[in-house]
């Protein structure tokens, strides 16, 4: 009787283990490459400039994202070089073909400079992804580079500080 219930078994068994030999078009795919999602982006960075001998500190808020584009801000504040400061407004999307890189630019004409600005233009910005979800950096169309790095939201600091509170009181009553 339980010979009549292993046998199918392993009939099946053998039949999983000649497969591929049966079939040799049968072949196990790799997983698709791990995409970025623009996602990743959204949220409030903080980062520094450098170019033709002008050093900026700016804080980026990327708000509005999609599948491939993205659009936000940057208030500027210059360290070296001249004195300027403002808010330049920008739109970009993701590479097709690198979904680490994206470029984004604020448009000449288009009111993409706060009027109240001082001494900041349009330019063109390329970027990448440097470590997932916390640093990006660039060049941009004037000749400087840049870098970010993503400041955590007050929810996760808040998340992280009541997570320590009850660690510490777990421990003080373990010590009682």
């Amino acid at each position: 009787m339980i010979a009549n219930r292993i046998a199918p078994l392993i009939a099946a068994g053998v039949l999983l283990a000649l497969s591929p030999t049966l079939s040799p078009a049968l072949t196990v795919q790799p997983p698709p490459p791990t995409v970025t999602p623009v996602a990743d982006l959204a949220g409030n960075w903080l980062g520094s400039w450098s170019g033709n001998g002008i050093t900026a500190d700016f804080t980026m808020a990327i708000t509005d994202t999609s599948a491939t584009t993205f659009s936000g801000a940057f208030d500027w504040s210059c360290t070296s070089g001249i004195s300027c400061s403002g808010y330049e407004y920008f739109s970009g999307s993701w590479s097709a073909t690198n979904p680490s890189s994206f470029t984004f630019s604020s448009e000449p004409g288009s009111g993409s400079i706060d009027p109240a600005a001082k001494n900041i233009g349009p330019s063109n910005y390329t970027g990448s992804v440097v470590s997932l979800d916390t640093t990006i950096a660039g060049t941009d169309s004037n000749g400087g580079s840049w870098t970010a790095t993503q400041v955590p939201e007050p929810a996760t600091l808040g998340l992280l500080g009541l997570g320590l509170a009850g660690l510490g009181l777990a421990r003080r009553k373990r010590a009682n």
